[in-house]
């Protein structure tokens, strides 16, 4: 049977667990942040430590605490690391699930004009672009796939010509559009005034009941806040299902701290765990998904062959 680490449980950690395991491999999903949900791999809502309050918010359920996860810095391999910096380090979760149940769940599509930089707009002196490997077309039906696994709220009617033009969607949402604020309604009022064409924003949030989670009550603390009621569950969706398999062995608390590799293969992973003890866990396959930040750091620290210098 094939065996695969992934390293990062949140939103592109979670669905690639999810697949894997509901295709017969066996996963480790390694996590340097706490657990703060229970019930994660049954039914229903997902109940946690969070609340909508701003003292909670410094607690640190979502970003690293300083203290915990320090950052350090050397100029050599030979100097001792020394902390540099007391405070926040920066606002990528370190938690099982992620950012994403902590963010304010607006879930756009790229156009087909994001995928065609080099095309459109290059060569820029200076500056390294692409055109990426696939096109809109090609992802289009896995954007139908993750909204339905997730729900999403919103009215596909409202969507203006010119963005349809440059994604175009076929499937209509999950869910209608939930309550709306009065501040939202008064500037919707003011841009159609002059001429503009605003319209409900795609979100994963819960506007009717869906896959077992309630509705949201509109407390009005999204952006930064992970969901007392678990109305905007995500990616929790896909991790949930991932466990459920019993096919994906998930660790919290344990920090990779290199990629081990022979040649041009990726072989396993060294990390520290939750007690401090160092290990290692071979697989036929290793999974980075630990933000745009943390994958690229720990691919240097690494130090893996990189094919374009």
């Amino acid at each position: 049977m094939s065996k695969a680490i992934v390293v990062g449980s949140g939103a592109g950690g979670s669905v690639v667990s999810m697949v894997l395991a509901e295709a017969g491999w066996d996963v480790v999903l390694f996590e340097m942040g706490p657990q703060y949900y229970t019930n994660l791999a049954g039914t229903g809502p997902f109940p946690t430590v969070f609340s909508n309050d701003e003292l909670k918010s410094m607690r640190y359920f979502e970003d690293p605490d300083p203290l915990a996860f320090p950052r350090t810095f050397r100029q050599n391999a030979n100097q001792n690391a020394a902390a540099t910096y007391v405070g926040d380090v920066n606002n990528l979760a370190n938690q099982v699930g992620g950012t994403f149940p902590h963010s304010d769940q607006k879930f756009t599509r790229m156009w087909d004009i994001d995928f065609k930089g080099l095309s459109l707009l290059g060569p820029v002196p200076g500056a390294d672009m692409a055109d990426w490997p696939f096109e809109y077309s090609d992802i289009a039906p896995y954007y139908d796939e993750i909204e339905k696994l997730i729900g999403v709220q919103g009215d596909l009617g409202s969507i203006p010509a010119l963005v349809l033009k440059h994604a175009p969607q076929e499937q209509p949402f999950q869910m209608p559009p939930g309550a709306q604020q009065r501040s939202s309604l008064l500037l919707a009022a003011g841009a159609k005034r002059i001429g503009l064409h605003p319209y409900y924003f795609p979100m994963t949030i819960n506007s009717v009941e869906y896959n077992g989670n309630p509705v949201c009550n509109n407390c009005g603390f999204c952006s930064g806040y992970g969901c007392p009621i678990s109305a905007k569950p995500s990616s929790l969706i896909l991790l949930r299902r991932a466990l459920q398999t019993g096919r994906v062995d998930l660790r919290p608390l344990t920090q990779v701290t290199t990629v081990n590799f022979t040649g041009r293969r990726a072989t396993g992973v060294s990390f520290i765990g939750p007690q401090g003890q160092s290990g290692t866990e071979n697989a036929d396959v290793v999974v980075l998904a630990c933000s745009a930040v943390l994958t690229p750091w720990l691919a240097l620290l690494s130090e893996l062959p990189d094919p374009y210098g």
